[in-house]
């Protein structure tokens, strides 16, 4: 009930309800002996399982908590999907740009430009072993090579460039590296000491221990360049000084889990929708290239950025 029974899929495509509730009948529900409503519901929960796996893969295994971040849906169907994977990690804001479908383009019209590059390093990271110059012509020899691609580029020394450091380090014998930040352009023996307790510190982050007696070593540097660009300007919808209610476009019977069963749920257009407004679940935003599923339980907000704010329902 998410998707309008003959909506447009990609402006081409025209939807079929009762064509979905055969193929699901007859090549999952018949076969497995359940209800057709009970094998959708599989359905989603399975590609919802998986997309959490992979935030897990760069949230938790990276040793960031998913519960203190805001989870951002990208994808013209992430609005189908998204809190309820946010319920999964435990995230508590969601936030749905109006150009979720094409957020990648987006994205890219605001980006800078960067270059990334990478050599290997072997070397002991304690005082009677490490060779600071080495190291620092490396870092330097790094930096050149990056500021060389965006001169190619055309990008000259008037432009603001930005230069970050990597160092991949690991305890002596250790399989696998932690990426520790370096906060200048060379290292001196103070730094050197500052760059050891921040891999202790990244470690103990990353797998709950350290051992700060533990000989570390050098495996990889990284250096990037970054030439910042100037952003376009970003639109703001306008606030009303009165709010009025939001007007629902239609009802449709919809089905958010098993045991509510199937209710009839609110339709509102997105495109009618002023800043400020908020909704409460459960409800549909249709936007344009996206449909929004609000579940029970949550409300969204329409922010003057022209991003939806879902967050657990007062």
């Amino acid at each position: 009930g998410y998707l309008a029974d003959g909506a447009l899929l990609g402006g081409s495509i025209r939807l079929s309800r009762q064509a979905a509730l055969q193929a699901i009948a007859s090549r999952i529900a018949e076969p497995l002996g359940i209800s057709i409503e009970r094998a959708a519901l599989g359905i989603i929960t399975l590609v919802n399982l998986n997309m959490v796996s992979g935030i897990r893969r760069v949230s938790v295994e990276r040793g960031y908590d998913p519960r203190q971040f805001a989870l951002i849906g990208a994808g013209g169907a992430a609005g189908m999907h998204v809190i309820r994977l946010a319920e999964e990690i435990g995230s508590q804001v969601v936030l749905i740009p109006k150009v979720a479908s094409g957020l990648c383009a987006f994205g890219q019209i605001l980006s800078d430009i960067r270059y990334d590059q990478l050599t290997t390093l072997p070397m002991r990271l304690d005082d009677q072993h490490v060779d600071l110059a080495l190291l620092n012509r490396t870092l330097a020899r790094l930096r050149e090579q990056g500021l060389e691609n965006l001169r190619q580029d055309g990008f000259s020394n008037g432009n603001r460039v930005d230069t970050q450091y990597h160092l991949e380090i690991r305890y002596l014998g250790q399989i696998h590296e932690c990426s520790v930040e370096l906060a200048s352009n060379e290292l001196d023996p103070a730094g050197l000491g500052a760059l050891r307790e921040a891999f202790h510190s990244r470690h103990k982050a990353l797998f709950s221990y350290s051992e700060p007696q533990s000989p570390i070593e050098l495996v990889n540097l990284e250096c990037s360049v970054i030439a910042r660009l100037q952003h376009p300007p970003m639109p703001e919808m306008p606030i009303p000084e009165q709010q009025v209610p939001a007007t629902p476009r239609e009802q449709r019977s919809m089905l958010f889990d098993e045991a509510g069963g199937w209710q009839p749920t609110p339709v509102y257009q997105g495109e009618q929708l002023q800043a400020g407004q908020t909704l409460t679940g459960p409800c549909v935003i249709e936007e344009a290239t996206t449909n929004i599923v609000v579940p029970p339980g949550w409300q969204a907000t329409l922010a003057p950025s022209a991003c939806y704010r879902l967050t657990p329902a007062d």
